[in-house]
């Protein structure tokens, strides 16, 4: 049978694991969500420099014409 200094320390012990899986669980969900947001903001900027791409090449088309 553990003493209660023994079962002081492990529920400490416990708790420190639980508190360090929480720390770097929410760190890796963070990095999680900037990789996110960053594939977001790159497929947006794709998007926009292709509108931008079309919009001049139907200006030069219609100058040409």
């Amino acid at each position: 049978m553990l003493s209660e200094i023994e079962a002081e320390s492990l529920a400490e012990s416990d708790l420190d694991a639980r508190s360090d899986w929480l720390v770097d669980a929410d760190l890796e969900a963070f990095v999680e969500s900037l990789a996110d947001t960053e594939a977001e903001l790159r497929s947006e900027s794709l998007v926009e420099a292709d509108c931008e791409s079309r919009s001049e090449a139907l200006v030069e088309a219609a100058f040409e014409s």
